[in-house]
């Protein structure tokens, strides 16, 4: 029992390096940079040009006590749970001001 134990550890660890070779490569550097709805608002929040485009419209959302449970939906994920707080108007306003940014040099 031992040795299959074992072997199932060791099969593990060596096959783990060719798993790694095979992963996507990261996001090209000026997608990083790219923000909309749809970037979670941990990302948003963390670039001071884009937490200021956020915070134009909503600007108590970062602050929210409840923050750190939701920090990983985008905007338009948070939506649905907004209870009719975070209207279609808001989020295409924050939109296109976080695209904007996107187009600055």
């Amino acid at each position: 029992m031992m040795r299959i134990a074992t072997g199932l550890v060791l099969a593990a660890l060596l096959a783990t390096p060719a798993l790694a070779q095979n992963a996507a490569p990261p996001p090209a550097a000026a997608s990083a940079n790219a923000f909309s709805a749809d970037t979670p608002l941990e990302a948003v929040v963390a670039n001071p040009a884009a937490k200021a485009a956020l915070d134009k419209t909503l600007p108590a959302l970062a602050k929210h006590p409840a923050f750190e449970q939701f920090k990983g939906m985008s905007l338009r994920e948070l939506q649905a749970y907004a209870e009719g707080q975070i209207t279609n108007e808001m989020i295409a306003k924050v939109d296109a001001d976080l695209k904007a940014l996107s187009t600055k040099p």
